[in-house]
């Protein structure tokens, strides 16, 4: 059976994997650091300033898709996330 190191060698995954960790490392060498707004619960108002709707349009959000980017916590929208709406 082939060694878990060997398997991962030269996989497409490995170089995605790479590449965001890459990214996340320059979003935290920013002053201040970039933010992931993962702030979205399930049932809550669906903020049209934050995200954007992705098959579903509503008032209300079912599960985040992609977080939105911040320039720092709480501030002005880099790119907008990506939440599934409903209607209630």
């Amino acid at each position: 059976m082939a060694k878990k190191k060997d398997w991962f060698k030269g996989h497409a995954m490995t170089a995605f994997s790479t590449k965001c960790l890459d990214l996340c490392w320059y979003m935290n060498l920013h002053s201040p650091p970039l933010v992931l707004d993962f702030y979205v619960k399930a049932g809550g108002k669906f903020d049209k300033d934050s995200f954007r709707y992705y098959t579903k349009s509503g008032k209300k959000v079912v599960f985040l898709v992609w977080p939105a980017m911040r320039l720092y916590e709480g501030g002005p929208i880099l790119a907008k996330g990506v939440a599934h709406g409903y209607m209630n």
